[in-house]
């Protein structure tokens, strides 16, 4: 994997004084020129935010600085802080898209990043009217790089708005004249993405507005001020497309991102994810293995050179597969993960897999409250503050209790800071929320 550097406070001095010699200014094109870099690096760079290496060394030499060694922060490198980081003229301090940050450390897509924050800030993307694609298949990690490159957009002031919408929710339904009640899948239509964006705009009683009206006061605002947009899980909407298409007639000069395991079939530029490398799946499953172990019972650091290749091999650089089968090793035999993973040949099976054995772990240690919210937040299938949690039947114990379990097995993600939300990949929930009780109704028909 490429390392990742950022600029000492005495490095930031050094900088500044070979800048001044040559009489440039802070973001000179000549400098990122220089460099084959970008602006929105060089503003990291200085803002002593980590970049690529690469990036690192050709900033410091278009100055004249060789010697970029001594001017490295020699401190652990960390993600920006979301609850620290940005304006906290908001609810709480916290907007949409910083709760969708559901990862501790953000690990490789660092070309990736770059490249995207490129594009970003060309004039390209006027020629696609403004629409980018994040597109790969489930797992790839499409939410996290997104919310990562929305990060590093917005401190590098491209936009001085970031607007989030989650295409997927569920929505509860009492059915009539029958005791039961269910959870129903319900589509992000156009009007539902109108109005998510009237609320992340703060149009003013946006919910009381028809959608004609909404749209006029959003276009006057995504033509005054350049907002980033983002819908996520594009695939989870009821016309893809036609949403596509609607939205671009608003946008003025923002720029809208979607992410999608599928394309669109609308004019976009699209970026295709791939996998994981094979040195950024070592560093990726050594991370995870570290966030969830203690040392003495790390199974990465104890597995021998050939069992890590195993891991490698049979996960595929698939991000998701990885942090499942890394949660499961403690208690599973990596011989008999092999050969249950040698049979699929679709990631949607190969991730039921991992969850079947999951819920038997949770059988095996008697944990039915883990298995009650579990299920109950699959039914959500949206993140959820913690504090809510507290409220329903479950005690605050119980609660904090279960979410460490169903952390440890990866099954949860646990925003950190201050919003200290709750959430679940969509595998996770479809396979809790459909297969998992498909598959128990058989067995007691």
């Amino acid at each position: 994997m490429a390392a990742s550097l950022r600029l000492s406070q005495e490095g930031l001095k050094q900088v500044e004084l070979a800048r001044c010699k040559k009489d440039w200014d802070a973001d000179a094109t000549v400098w990122y020129d220089a460099a084959h870099s970008s602006k929105a690096t060089l503003k990291r760079f200085r803002a002593g935010i980590a970049i690529q290496q690469q990036a690192f060394i050709a900033l410091c030499q278009a100055v004249g600085i060789d010697d970029w060694e001594k001017l490295v922060d020699e401190n652990p490198i960390s993600p920006p802080n979301a609850d620290n980081d940005f304006s906290p003229d908001i609810d709480n301090g916290v907007e949409t898209w910083q709760k969708e940050k559901t990862y501790r450390q953000f690990v490789g897509r660092n070309l990736e990043i770059e490249e995207l924050l490129k594009y970003l800030e060309s004039d390209k993307k006027n020629k696609v009217l403004g629409i980018i694609g994040i597109l790969g298949i489930g797992g790839l990690g499409k939410t996290a790089l997104c919310h990562q490159l929305v990060s590093q957009a917005y401190q590098a002031k491209l936009f001085t708005k970031i607007a989030w919408i989650r295409a997927k929710v569920y929505q509860y339904h009492i059915e009539e004249k029958q005791t039961n009640s269910s959870f129903r899948d319900y589509r992000l239509t156009l009007e539902d993405a109108i109005k998510g964006l009237g609320s992340e705009l703060k149009l003013p009683h946006y919910i009381l507005q028809d959608i004609g009206h909404c749209k006029t006061e959003i276009t006057k605002i995504l033509n005054q001020t350049k907002t980033l947009i983002v819908i996520d899980g594009l695939e989870d909407t009821k016309t893809p497309k036609q949403l596509a298409n609607e939205l671009r007639s608003l946008l003025g000069q923002s720029t809208l991102i979607i992410t999608s395991r599928k394309g669109t079939e609308s004019d976009i530029f699209e970026y295709r994810l791939g996998k994981f490398n094979r040195d950024v799946s070592r560093e990726f499953i050594k991370i995870i293995a570290e966030e969830k172990y203690p040392p003495s019972q790390n199974p990465i650091f104890q597995a021998t050179e050939t069992e890590l290749e195993t891991i490698l091999n049979i996960t595929d650089g698939m991000p998701l597969a990885m942090k499942l089968l890394v949660s499961q090793l403690k208690n599973l035999d990596l011989d008999r993960i092999v050969e249950r993973f040698e049979t699929v040949s679709e990631e949607q099976a190969l991730y039921d897999y991992l969850f079947e054995d999951s819920w038997q772990e949770l059988c095996s240690i008697n944990a039915f409250n883990a298995q009650s919210l579990l299920i109950r937040l699959a039914d959500r299938n949206q993140p959820i503050p913690r504090r809510l949690l507290y409220e329903d039947e479950l005690s605050k114990e119980d609660v904090d209790e279960s979410l460490q379990i169903l952390a440890k097995l990866s099954l949860v993600d646990l925003t950190p800071g201050l919003s200290k939300q709750v959430s679940l990949h969509s595998f996770t929930s479809r396979y809790f929320r459909y297969t998992l009780r498909e598959k128990y109704e058989q067995f007691t028909k």
